[in-house]
C-alpha cells in the first residue's frame, strides 16, 4: 500500500510537470538525478558496501538506458492521452515478464506458462483496447498508441532484466549461457545507483538537445519531489518483496499494480477531469491479478494453512 501511494504520487508529479510546462523533459532529468543520489544513500550507504565493480556498473547502466527510454515514451504518451489510462497500460505489462522468462529459462528454474497467464494477458489486452477507444481525436489516438506501446514493451524489457539479475543472485551455482555475472558481482548494491545515473545522463542529453529554457523554481521543486518519491516507492517495494511470506509474495506485485492504477485514475479524474473507463479498468485489474498471481504457490499455502 505504501509503495503504491508513493508510485501514484510520483506519477502525479509527472502529470503536474506536463500540465504546467507542456513537457516532462525537465522533470525527468531532475528527478532521475535526485533518485540517483537517494539510491546511493538507500543502498550502498545503508548496507555499508561502498565498493563497486565495473561489470555491475555496465549492467546497471544498460538497464538504466532501457528504464530512461521507457520514461521518455511514457511522458510523450501522457501528452496525447489520459494519464490514468497510460499508466494503467504501463502497469499491465507486468503480466508478460513471466512469459518471457519461461521462453528463455523454461520450467526448470520455476518459470511456467499456464492458462492463467494466457487468460490474464487477453483480459489486459481487451481492457486496454476498450479503454483506448475513448482517447479522443484520431491523430492523438495514433500518437498515444505509438508512444504507449513503446513504453509498454520497454517496461517489459526492464522487468525481465530485473528478474534476470535476481536469478543470477538467487541461483549462484546454476550454469547457463544467459549468466553474465557471478552471484557476488550481481548482488552489488551499486546496481541501482548506476541504473538511475545512466537514465539521468540520457535525460540530461535529451533536455539539452531539446533546446529548452533555463530551469525554473517550479522545475526544481517538482523534480526534487518526484525524485524522492521515485526512490521511496522503489525502496518500499523491494523491502516488501524481501519480507513477504509465501502467500504475501504471490499477491504483492498484482496488488501494487492494481492499487497504483486505481489511485492514478482517481487523481486523473479529480484534478484533470479525465474520463475514466472504469469497466475497462476493472477488466484490466482482473487480467493483472489472474496473470501475475502465483496460483501454484497460493494453492500450496492454502493447503498448508487449512490442514
Amino acid at each position: 500500500m505504501i509503495s503504491s501511494f508513493f508510485a501514484a504520487s510520483y506519477n502525479f508529479c509527472m502529470r503536474r510537470s506536463l500540465g504546467a510546462l507542456h513537457s516532462t523533459k525537465s522533470f525527468l532529468m531532475i528527478e532521475l538525478w535526485v533518485a540517483s543520489f537517494c539510491s546511493i544513500m538507500i543502498h550502498p550507504l545503508r548496507t555499508g558496501i561502498l565498493y563497486w565493480n565495473e561489470p555491475i556498473l555496465y549492467f546497471g547502466g544498460a538497464v538504466g538506458l532501457v528504464f530512461g527510454a521507457m520514461l521518455y515514451f511514457l511522458g510523450r504518451a501522457m501528452e496525447y492521452g489520459p494519464s490514468g489510462l497510460t499508466i494503467a497500460g504501463l502497469n499491465a505489462s507486468n503480466v508478460l515478464p513471466s512469459i518471457v522468462m519461461f521462453l528463455f529459462f523454461g520450467p526448470s528454474l520455476g518459470f511456467g506458462y499456464t492458462r492463467f497467464h494466457l487468460a490474464g494477458s487477453l483480459l489486459v489486452l481487451i481492457g486496454i483496447l476498450w479503454a483506448s477507444s475513448h482517447v479522443g481525436k484520431k491523430e492523438h489516438k495514433i500518437a498515444w498508441a505509438l508512444y504507449a506501446s513503446m513504453a509498454f514493451f520497454l517496461h517489459v524489457l526492464f522487468l525481465v532484466a530485473m528478474q534476470w539479475r535476481a536469478l543470477m543472485i538467487q541461483l549462484p551455482d546454476y550454469s547457463t549461457a544467459f549468466r553474465v555475472l557471478p552471484q557476488q558481482l550481481a548482488a552489488n548494491p551499486w546496481f541501482t545507483p548506476s541504473m538511475y545515473m545512466s537514465a539521468a545522463i540520457l535525460h540530461t542529453v535529451i533536455f539539452i538537445r531539446s533546446g529548452k529554457r533555463s530551469l525554473s523554481p517550479f522545475d526544481w521543486k517538482i523534480g526534487i519531489m518526484g525524485g524522492g518519491l521515485n526512490a521511496l516507492y522503489a525502496f518500499f517495494l523491494v523491502v516488501s518483496a524481501e519480507k513477504a511470506s509465501l502467500f504475501e509474495h504471490t499477491m504483492l506485485f498484482p496488488l501494487f499494480s492494481v492499487i497504483t492504477i486505481f489511485l492514478c485514475n482517481l487523481w486523473g479524474k479529480w484534478f484533470y477531469q479525465e474520463k475514466v473507463h472504469w469497466k475497462a479498468c476493472h477488466l484490466s485489474f482482473l487480467g493483472i491479478v489472474i496473470g501475475t498471481v502465483d496460483w501454484a504457490s497460493l494453492s500450496e499455502f492454502l493447503q498448508m494453512y487449512l490442514m
